[in-house]
């Protein structure tokens, strides 16, 4: 095929072409039922602009730590004393997210 086909080489290949598309769109519809909600709902949906937080002071990095350390302890000991089932699922889920500050 060349670029300066005539005119009715142009409508065949477009015939051509929107019968492969029509085709396809048919063979896989089940793909567009599936995936085009999704997509419509990512796209439309909010996006919220990520705000940047200020860097804490040395400070205040300090007094953080300082408290995140004495929530630990109070844990660790209530483990020590009745057992690791003793605890809350918050009281888990605040050593697991800060096991590695410690």
């Amino acid at each position: 095929m060349t670029h300066g086909g005539t005119f009715s080489t142009d409508i065949e290949r477009l015939t051509a072409y929107s019968q492969s598309v029509s085709a396809f769109l048919i063979h896989n519809s089940y793909f567009f039922c599936i995936f085009a909600p999704m997509f419509l709902f990512n796209f439309f949906r909010k996006r919220h602009k990520k705000t940047a937080q200020r860097p804490l002071t040395d400070e205040a990095y300090n007094d953080l730590r300082a408290e995140i350390r004495k929530e630990v302890d109070r844990i660790l000991e209530k483990i020590n004393k009745n057992g690791y089932d003793s605890l809350k699922a918050s009281e888990r889920d605040f050593l697991n997210k800060n096991k590695d500050r410690i």
